[in-house]
């Protein structure tokens, strides 16, 4: 298959594939909402470490939030929300909602640089949108987050 091949299979008009990529975007986001709130009690060993880093940050605790074990960038993902007065529990789970869609974009984007065609970039965000919910809401990590920066 070429990838510079920018021809759609018949009867598949660019507006269409447009208007089912945009729903597979929201049917990505709403599975990841449902799957966070359905999961939140749900945690990983890292991810006590990760909200109490976050808390460090936030209270502005430099001495014990600059660790050498613990990357900063998820935790803080979570200060904002802990300045709000969320609980950090939540706050963790907004930040790996907030990094399911980074790598849901980031992987789409990749798509597109790559120069696949626009049905190529429906399967994909089809993909993303049933298995993202699952890993975000197992696993508090920031794997997920820098996946989809990276891409």
């Amino acid at each position: 298959m070429n990838p510079k091949n920018t021809e759609q299979p018949s009867g598949w008009t660019e507006s269409k594939l447009r208007f089912w990529l945009r729903l597979a975007w929201v049917v990505a986001y709403a599975l990841m909402l449902v799957s966070m709130l359905n999961n939140l009690p749900r945690l990983n060993t890292d991810a006590i470490a990760y909200m109490r880093v976050a808390e460090y940050w936030s209270t502005g605790n430099l001495d014990f939030a600059v660790n050498g074990y613990w990357g900063p960038l998820l935790s803080w993902l979570m200060v904002p929300f802990l300045w709000l007065g969320v609980e950090p529990l939540l706050a963790g789970k907004l930040a790996m909602l907030i990094s399911g869609g980074v790598f849901f974009h980031g992987s789409l984007f990749l798509v597109r640089a790559v120069g696949l065609r626009l049905i190529d970039e429906l399967i994909v965000a089809v993909v993303l949108a049933l298995t993202i919910p699952g890993w975000m809401s197992d696993h508090m990590t920031p794997d997920l987050l820098v996946a989809g920066l990276m891409a």
